[in-house]
């Protein structure tokens, strides 16, 4: 037993010496964590987009729906990106590294949006064209990259709420 608990002491200490686990303001958290479920539905859209313009029996209503539910999370990221860029100096570096890239990405995942939309109101069709398949790849590469950076972080926050836990079990066992 003692030396599971050893063990655990060491593990412990080395996961509280990892950059990034500093104790995070728990506003932020939910912030970025809500952040990240909009990210995660954009990028499930574009995917979804982005299979459906490799097939020729796709209407173009089926994609504008697509199209209009990632613009929709892309304009709701863009206001809760604006709220975490005031919560910045309250994050963790991990989150802010997260706010950052969503803050670098993020445009570009519009413009794409805009661009694709624009297509198919002009054309209504022709999915396979590099008009509509190039920003439809690109938004779709760009909302995976928000949603991975801001998962990271939301798991980097939940994996060091643990590990505070655990350390308080451990010394309190001691």
């Amino acid at each position: 037993m003692k030396i599971k608990a050893l063990a655990m002491t060491g593990c412990l200490a080395a996961a509280m010496a990892v950059p990034g686990l500093a104790k995070t303001n728990d506003n932020t958290f939910k912030a970025l964590e809500n952040f990240r479920r909009v990210a995660d539905d954009a990028a499930r859209q574009a995917d979804k987009l982005q299979a459906l313009a490799e097939s020729d029996q796709t209407d173009w209503v089926v994609n504008g729906s697509y199209l209009t539910a990632v613009r929709n999370d892309v304009n709701r990221m863009g206001k809760m990106l604006a709220n975490l860029q005031e919560m910045r100096d309250s994050a963790t570096p991990a989150e802010r590294a997260a706010i950052d890239k969503a803050a670098e990405w993020l445009p570009a995942l519009a413009a794409n949006t805009t661009e694709a939309l624009n297509y198919l109101n002009k054309y209504q069709g022709e999915f396979w064209a590099p008009g509509f398949r190039n920003p439809v790849d690109a938004l779709a590469v760009d909302s995976a990259r928000i949603a991975s950076a801001t998962s990271d972080a939301v798991r980097l926050h939940e994996l060091q709420a643990k590990a505070r836990r655990l350390r308080r079990g451990l010394e309190a066992g001691a």
